[in-house]
């Protein structure tokens, strides 16, 4: 599921995705998510869990503001494995959309945040 959504987000030319291979080496790894941000001067980390009881799925989807550490989007799945590979699409596509349409709104809010910053530091 995170190569799909890797492969699509980075259809987008104005994301700046990593390559899932660097992803990877940070599976194991315990790190707080500002520090993985830093190392990979990333501005947003995506992460998710997946748990399953039965026939049904439950996915966590969380977009973390690397520098900060706060949650800026989140969302729950709860689907039947019926058709994996529908569910997987439809959740891969609904983080996709939400994720492109809020890319400009992400965009504008670092760019004030770094305004606001840098006005204050002036003072």
């Amino acid at each position: 599921m995170s190569a799909d959504i890797i492969v699509d987000l980075a259809r987008y030319p104005d994301l700046g995705v990593i390559a899932r291979q660097t992803i990877l080496s940070y599976k194991e790894r315990r790190d707080d998510v500002r520090s993985i941000g830093r190392e990979l001067s990333a501005d947003y980390v995506m992460e998710g869990t997946v748990q399953a009881e039965g026939q049904r799925v439950r996915i966590w989807v969380q977009l973390v503001d690397s520098r900060t550490g706060v949650d800026v989007w989140t969302a729950r799945y709860d689907r039947s494995v019926e058709n994996l590979f529908a569910m997987l699409d439809s959740v891969t596509e609904n983080v996709i959309n939400v994720l492109a349409t809020c890319h400009g709104q992400l965009a504008n809010a670092r760019r004030d945040a770094v305004r606001l910053t840098n006005k204050f530091a002036s003072l």
